[in-house]
């Protein structure tokens, strides 16, 4: 007979299988797809981040001296032609070994580039500018050839004859020509300390981009430099030559002592497709990238004790490598940005798990209440209750199985074949494995608990009142979820890529907003149930009644209710803050329409830009990072010092916060507005009411409160600058955007005060950034023109800031900053992330209702029965049954919306999105009211559709439409 009743008892239990075959296929689909699929987007993010700082410069840069080939007892060995590519071969191979496996596979074919020293130019015919004899140096690049055309003659090639006796090959650009008047065949001579040669010009090119690294490091290969010496104002020239004019200065003795300035630069390219962003393996990038620059001399000379000796190549030796690199910051940076996003899509699995495990759970109570009468008759007639659990856990496995090897197939498809194997992954898949045994064991685990007897010869406590219990169960939940809210605000914003902490605060808030529901609920029920008593018909009484009586038993689905909505609403908060934080971050960066920004010297270059096509208005504004000195003799470290001008500023940006906050102020000074000289260790700029020797004083708006409200700046010992704080700055003012291209590198921690003239800031941090307004949102010029203005109007109006070497132009415009952040695969891979946990956990709340539904059909059924008995018609049965689930759904959604907008406050510091989008400090979430709304409503209408569509399918399951005289529910 039991056996008999077995397949019917197991057929209650279909739609409980169900769900546990769709909840486990779910959980295995990202338990296989979770790492695998976040690494492919971390690499691409990864990948366009070292791009995009590759885009200044090499990353990896490794400097030393080339000398010449030379006997034992160090006597001069005249090498032949060809053999410096070898040498330099060699040399790149040996800087390999001494990298890491990770750093080996991101490192491209180094560029060598060689130069001479400076020496005086002479030769017939060769112009004098300026009165002065110029001075040239030669040298080589091995990417020189894709960086020019040539406009006459050819490259430098390899000499005839005696490398010591045959003229170097030189070629020279057509400004340095024009200035120098050489031609294709011209000889000259560089002769001076250091190097002594002839050479003749062979070739005149002109540079294809002027923003190239080439020219950026040896700007005189382009165009003319002029120094301004203690003899006058002197042209500086440098030539390019091949490898055979190396080795030629080799052969004659004249390298000098220290030998030849060499260059190797590194190009860091990371394979789009591979893995290197994965979890953990962009941390040892970063740390490979530290450590080859105490390696590379090691793998050079083989031997940490000879690393600081010079080491012999082939012919020739080389010093101790010196290594600089800016790979370990970019890693660095990344790795917190996909720290916070891990942290963050563990959050979301977290909520998708809790409403997988609560899920389970409330169906499997609602299916072990649906078959009671089956398994009392069982338990009567001596079945144990260890067989009952056994039965269970035997008859959901096929489902659990199932939806494992399913999810799970699908999981490996998705996540391109590969199997998670990293740290990360394994935490997921080991948290997922317990939320799958937690769905299997379920329903045996709810037998257990409704059967299980009392153990013999306990003794027998006096029970609490359901008040009491209540209020002790609530209080508990409750001080738990502050404990772990309070818990993660202490620790600030630190989260690690995978938080446990931060993975249980979904449940525990969860459980603490259902508690508060339930105790806020009765109150708008009964207000609505004394409406409806004041009303003539019977529907809405009866619908409130039963809302209200059957309410407890629904805890568990207004749990998952809430839960999952909750998570929706945070997504889409989370997906708004940060498309709106791009915005702001593209915005920081730029600070209008486009920016030019370089040395503080580059504001001379405001009126050229100006006069581009398409540019409206420009401003400038110069920053510098110093140490100030307070009146009680504290020093104030990292200070952020601001010169603008607000008139132009508005102009630029009418919007601007800071400018307007300059302009309430009516800032002045000592004389110094508009001054355009720099605060430096050789001069304070012109003194007050004309005194050469008075400190110059300036008017400030300061963030920081100074007791006096003056601060000096303190250069070489002595005083350059005074600043008086004569007002506030305020904080919008301080997030001003236009403030974000000077800002974003400079050091910070210490004040930020802001002039509206005086002195430009000066200093090794010294920034200038040039903002452009573009004439009726028309797109700004672009990047290479803009670059190659700037550079002239530098170098033609502050000869001393380009003489000083490199001069590296930043361009930006808004547009494309905005269309970079939006391709962030971090980003995107939050997003998804968010998406898919979302529309899971509302998938899965959706069929917990469905099972909700479906578990209580006979009990709906006999009401129905009842009230037609009673004279009600079909639809008001029907009306009733939709009245009384509508409460609760519109109480869960209701709590879900309120949790998931709390829990930014709640998390507070854990869930800032600034490390992501690049968005300024302060930049709070937002939340997207209309898509909140959606969700919300949403809900309840999916649920009520829900119950339709089960009222519709179910109405053959019912019981009698009415009941007979004498008949039972």
């Amino acid at each position: 007979m039991i056996a008999g009743r077995w397949p019917r008892a197991a057929s209650r239990r279909l739609p409980l299988y169900a769900l546990q075959f769709v909840l486990v296929a779910v959980l295995a689909v990202l338990a296989a797809a979770w790492e695998p699929s976040y690494d492919r987007s971390a690499t691409r993010a990864l990948a366009q981040e070292v791009e995009q700082a590759a885009a200044d410069g090499p990353l990896v840069t490794v400097r030393s001296g080339l000398r010449p080939p030379a006997t034992d007892d160090g006597a001069s060995v005249a090498p032949k032609f060809g053999t410096l590519e070898n040498d330099l071969a060699r040399l790149a191979e040996g800087l390999r070994h001494g990298a890491g496996p990770g750093l080996t596979a991101v490192l491209g074919a180094p560029t060598a580039r060689i130069e001479t020293g400076v020496v005086p130019l002479l030769g017939d015919g060769v112009r004098r500018p300026d009165g002065t004899v110029p001075t040239a140096q030669l040298v080589y690049a091995q990417d020189a050839g894709r960086e020019l055309r040539w406009t006459s003659g050819r490259a430098p090639g390899t000499p005839a004859g005696d490398p010591a006796a045959a003229p170097v090959e030189v070629a020279v650009s057509a400004a340095n020509a024009d200035v120098l008047g050489l031609t294709p065949g011209r000889p000259v001579t560089l002769r001076g300390p250091g190097l002594e040669t002839a050479a003749v010009v062979v070739g005149v090119f002109t540079p294809v981009t002027e923003t190239a690294d080439l020219w950026q490091q040896f700007p005189a290969l382009a165009r003319p430099l002029v120094n301004d010496t203690a003899q006058g104002r002197r042209t500086a020239v440098e030539f390019l030559t091949g490898a055979a004019g190396i080795e030629a200065v080799e052969a004659r003795g004249s390298a000098g002592p220290a030998g030849l300035a060499l260059t190797l630069g590194y190009p860091v390219r990371v394979d789009p497709a591979g893995d290197a962003g994965a979890a953990g393996r962009a941390g040892e990038l970063g740390r490979e990238a530290v450590a080859f620059v105490q390696g590379a001399a090691v793998g050079v000379c083989g031997d940490r004790t000879l690393a600081t000796l010079p080491c012999g190549l082939d012919l020739r030796r080389v010093s101790p490598p010196q290594v600089t690199e800016r790979l370990s910051a970019v890693v660095s940076a990344f790795e917190r940005r996909s720290s916070r996003t891990q942290a963050l899509r563990s959050f979301a699995l977290a909520g998708l798990l809790t409403v997988a495990v609560i899920g389970a759970l409330a169906a499997a109570r609602l299916a072990v209440r649906r078959e009671a009468a089956d398994l009392e008759l069982r338990r009567a007639r001596g079945a144990g209750l260890a067989g009952l659990a056994g039965r269970g856990l035997l008859t959901g496995a096929p489902a659990v199985l199932a939806g494992a090897v399913a999810g799970w197939c699908t999981g490996v498809a998705a996540g391109g074949g590969a199997v998670p194997s990293g740290a990360p992954g394994r935490a997921v898949a080991a948290a997922v494995l317990l939320a799958v045994l937690l769905v299997w064991c379920a329903p045996p685990g709810t037998v257990w608990a409704r059967y299980r007897e009392p153990r013999r010869g306990t003794a027998v406590r006096r029970q609490r009142s359901p008040l009491a219990r209540r209020l002790v169960r609530d209080a508990t939940v409750l001080l738990v979820a502050a404990a772990g809210v309070v818990s993660l605000r202490l620790r600030g914003g630190s989260v690690a890529a995978f938080d446990p902490q931060l993975f249980l605060l979904p449940g525990l808030l969860g459980a603490a907003a259902v508690t508060v529901l339930w105790w806020l609920y009765p109150l708008p029920v009964r207000l609505l149930a004394r409406w409806a008593r004041r009303r003539t018909g019977a529907v809405p009484l009866v619908a409130l009644a039963r809302a209200g009586r059957e309410a407890p038993a629904a805890g568990a689905a207004v749990l998952v209710l809430v839960l999952a909505l909750s998570g929706a609403v945070l997504g889409g908060l989370v997906s708004d803050s940060v498309r709106h934080g791009r915005e702001r971050a593209a915005a920081w960066r730029t600070g209008a329409d486009a920016v030019v920004i370089g040395p503080a010297g580059l504001d001379s270059a405001s009126a050229e830009l100006a006069a581009l096509p398409g540019v409206a208005r420009t401003a400038a504004v110069t920053a510098a990072s110093r140490d100030l000195l307070a009146p009680d003799g504290e020093l104030l470290r990292s200070a952020v010092l601001v010169r603008v001008d607000p008139a132009a500023l508005l102009a630029a940006v009418p919007e601007s916060r800071l400018g307007r906050a300059l302009r309430a102020a009516d800032l002045g000074g000592s004389g110094q507005t508009g001054s355009t000289e720099s605060v430096t260790a050789g001069g304070a700029g012109s003194g007050a009411a004309g005194d050469p020797g008075a400190v110059p004083t300036v008017d400030v708006l300061s963030d920081a409160v100074v007791p006096d409200g003056t601060l000096e700046v303190v250069d070489g010992g002595r005083t350059v600058l005074r600043l008086r704080i004569t007002g506030a700055l305020p904080a919008a003012a301080r997030q001003d955007p236009v403030l974000g291209p000077v800002l974003g590198e400079l050091p910070t921690g210490g004040p930020l005060l802001v002039a509206a003239g005086g002195p430009r800031p000066d200093g090794p941090t010294a920034r200038t950034a040039v903002l452009l307004r573009t004439a009726g949102g028309a797109a700004p010029p672009d990047a290479e023109r803009l670059r190659r203005t700037a550079a002239d109007a530098v170098r033609a109006a502050a000869p001393a800031v380009a003489a000083g070497g490199v001069l590296r132009l930043q361009v930006r415009g808004r547009a494309a900053e905005t269309e970079r952040l939006r391709g962030d695969g971090l980003v995107r891979a939050l997003d998804t992330t968010w998406l898919v946990c979302g529309l899971g956990a509302l998938l899965v709340a959706l069929l917990v209702v469905a099972v909700d539904l479906l578990a209580g059909a006979r009990e709906r059924g006999g009401t129905a029965a009842v009230l037609r008995t009673l004279g009600l018609g079909g639809r008001a049965a029907a009306a009733i049954h939709l009245l009384e689930l509508l409460p609760l759904v519109v109480a869960a959604a209701a709590g879900g919306t309120a949790l998931g907008l709390l829990l930014p406050a709640a998390l507070g510091p854990a869930l800032d999105l600034a490390d992501l989008t690049g968005a300024p400090p302060g930049a709070g979430p937002s939340v997207d009211w209309a898509l909140t709304a959606a969700l919300g409503c949403g809900l309840v209408v999916m649920v009520l559709a829900v119950a339709v569509l089960e009222a519709v399918i179910g109405r053959r399951r019912r019981p009698a439409a009415v009941l007979r005289l004498g008949e039972a529910r």
